[in-house]
């Protein structure tokens, strides 16, 4: 257990590293804030937030479908470059969020809440089983004031997570031998699961 728990907070610690600083040729969460924070268009953070997060799920979805058509030739590779590449580009997603807001993320804390997002609908429960309540942590704002310990835990408790995805979609590689609908399928859970990363950053970073 605690070798697993060790590994899954390596694994949330390169994610969100990777997510903040950028996946090239991707440009990092800084440069992508900036982007929509100069964007005239978008008269609010809100406004700045949402188009963010529908652009961004629509880009992940698409270099999902792509990294996934080389079908069975790729399987070794394609398989844990997809996974950690997906995560990588949601904690990005989820680190423009934080700092369209106006937060810093160079703050422990604040990452720790980056890489809490990548358990998208299940952050409440990841939270609940640490003891933590969601909506008090959001009423209170109260991120800051988490131990160290339930910051560990919460790294390790959504590594794990992410572990387990990559557990999943390892065993559906006969999908694999058909490299278009395992483009279609990859891409379509990624959109999904990429909206509800960000609409789970934009709880926890939007100011009250």
């Amino acid at each position: 257990m605690g070798m697993h728990w060790g590994n899954a907070q390596q694994v949330f610690n390169a994610v969100v590293d990777r997510g903040v600083e950028g996946l090239p040729p991707l440009v990092s969460s800084w440069e992508l804030a900036v982007k929509y924070l100069s964007d005239r268009s978008l008269p609010s953070n809100d406004l700045r937030v949402e188009a963010l997060i529908r652009r961004e799920a629509r880009k992940n979805a698409f270099s999902t479908a792509v990294t996934n058509l080389g079908g069975v030739m790729t399987l070794p590779v394609a398989i844990p470059a997809n996974i950690y590449a997906s995560f990588a580009y949601q904690a990005r997603l989820a680190a423009a969020v934080a700092l369209i807001y106006g937060h810093d993320i160079r703050s422990h804390q604040v990452r720790v809440m980056v890489g809490l997002s990548l358990a998208g609908r299940k952050a409440v429960e990841v939270l609940k089983s640490l003891g933590v309540r969601f909506t008090v942590m959001l009423l209170e704002r109260s991120a800051a004031q988490l131990s160290e310990k339930v910051l560990a835990d919460i790294g390790a408790a959504v590594g794990l997570r992410i572990l387990a995805q990559g557990s999943e979609q390892a065993a559906g590689l006969i999908l694999k031998t058909i490299p278009v609908a395992s483009a279609v399928v990859c891409g379509a859970i990624d959109w999904n699961y990429c909206r509800a990363v960000g609409k789970v950053s934009r709880e926890i970073f939007r100011r009250k």
